[in-house]
């Protein structure tokens, strides 16, 4: 008997959840053992169960610009497992972002509450992604990936996979990730002082944006050192904020003060304010931005105009206080614990990971909307390939442009950038506002370090708790 798929469309007002929703999937404090014995709070483990069923649930923001490989991915799900219904809830109101998303979160939470909900959970919604494994909300795959003879992890970039092992478990799979790439001008970066080749670590980056800034602000057209505030990149830096499994503030406090040292330094500079100017390329060469950092291989539009036009484009990379190489997390899934549908929700999130459902055309909307690389090896290399292999002619403001092949010598090195990746995160703002929030005062000199460290630590001690 061959199975439907449904699209329902449901509109959620949008609203705060209520303090006990968020204490339950915040921070449940698990009894049971499984997913790592020895970590201060185990996770509570739920039963793997692989029996075939006929029904696979799975909620998604509703807004125009969402990711389409999801929709992608179920035409593929059903046309291989086509005696399974699959109903799709698309939920918010049309074509409204954030909202969507926070009505998608409001929903979720509330049914995880309830032991209901889809059976695909999209994760990066989650302000506190480990809060919510503790809470025993996500299945452990651990088992499940061990015992499918059909999925290899070493198809997808094992380290950025990783982030989403857990106290002993897998219960968040990664999807889509970034790393900080950035391309400048090699004039422009001789004329303010900055020498990419010495960009080695974090500080390194940081105390020569500090140097350079005085030289660039002379420039009339000079905008900010980067598209972002260098707090942006705080993520990358590889100095963690706490330590989950040890429920542990600052665990590397000596190298947190370090970065905060170095950083105040250019806190005043940070905090000039900009105007983004769209035209990447032409921002790298009036001198508007010394550096542009790019999220997906659309960088190489900007590489190949600056070559043609005979500038000299750099390739540089934000590595971390340890000299290695931090990626994030932009988009992820899970299995919901109390799904009754787990073969199908696995046999779903296989076809996510997929290099048919991975692979983007470059610049087109698909690989726009993705926001990141792909965590499919082949999907990422068939891109990196594919972007001007061949002349193409590009639009922006309203003018044509043409660029010439960039070759795979050229490439290479931004390849060699995400094999060299040495671990991965997954961002946490409510982190980010505690740390801005207690340290801003020792960048404007109105606290000492040691007081706002010592603010900061409470805070952070006193969330690990709740």
């Amino acid at each position: 008997m061959t199975k439907t798929v449904r699209w329902v469309a449901v509109v959620v007002a949008t609203a705060m959840l209520c303090g006990s929703m968020l204490a339950v999937l915040a921070g449940c404090d698990g009894d049971g053992g499984g997913g790592g014995g020895g970590f201060i709070d185990p996770i509570p483990q739920t039963k793997v169960d692989l029996t075939p069923t006929e029904e696979l649930v799975i909620y998604l923001p509703r807004y125009k610009y969402f990711n389409p490989i999801f929709s992608r991915a179920v035409s593929k799900f059903i046309e291989k497992y086509h005696d399974v219904n699959v109903t799709v809830t698309q939920i918010g109101e049309a074509d409204e972002y954030p909202s969507s998303t926070s009505a998608y979160q409001q929903r979720v939470n509330s049914e995880l509450m309830a032991n209901s909900g889809p059976d695909i959970i999209l994760t990066q919604y989650f302000e506190d992604l480990y809060k919510t494994m503790d809470s025993g909300m996500f299945l452990n795959l651990t088992d499940i990936i061990s015992q499918d003879d059909e999925f290899s992890m070493a198809g997808c970039n094992e380290v950025v996979m990783d982030v989403g092992v857990y106290k002993g478990g897998r219960y968040v799979v990664p999807l889509t990730y970034t790393i900080p790439i950035m391309l400048g001008e090699q004039g422009v970066l001789d004329a303010v002082g900055f020498d990419a080749s010495q960009n080695t670590d974090f500080i390194s980056f940081v105390n020569q944006l500090t140097a350079s800034f005085p030289k660039a602000a002379e420039n009339a057209a000079f905008n900010r050192m980067t598209n972002f505030n260098a707090y942006n990149y705080f993520d990358y830096s590889g100095v963690p904020l706490v330590d989950y499994e040890r429920k542990q503030a600052l665990p590397d406090e000596e190298s947190f003060k370090t970065l905060c040292d170095s950083y105040k330094a250019h806190w005043e500079a940070d905090k000039v304010d900009g105007v983004f100017n769209n035209g990447y390329y032409s921002s790298l060469v009036d001198g508007s931005h010394v550096l542009m950092f790019y999220w997906d291989v659309s960088l190489f539009v900007d590489w190949g105009w600056l070559r043609d036009y005979e500038y000299a484009p750099v390739l540089a990379a934000l590595h971390a206080m340890d000299g290695g190489l931090v990626a994030t997390v932009s988009q992820s899934a899970a299995i919901r614990a109390g799904s009754p549908n787990q073969l199908n929700a696995w046999n779903f999130i296989k076809i996510l990971l997929s290099e048919t459902i991975q692979y983007c055309k470059p610049n087109t909307h698909d690989a726009i909307s993705r926001h990141g690389f792909p965590v499919n090896k082949t999907a990422f290399d068939r891109e990196l390939d594919g972007i001007l292999k061949y002349q193409e002619t590009f639009s922006a403001f309203e003018d044509d442009f043409t660029v010439s092949a960039v070759t795979a010598e050229e490439k290479a090195p931004y390849a060699a950038l995400h094999r060299s990746i040495t671990s991965c995160k997954l961002e946490n703002s409510t982190l980010a506002d505690f740390f801005f929030e207690n340290m801003t005062p020792y960048f404007e000199e109105q606290k000492s370090y040691d007081e706002c460290v010592t603010e900061l630590m409470g805070k952070l001690r006193l969330y690990m708790s709740e």
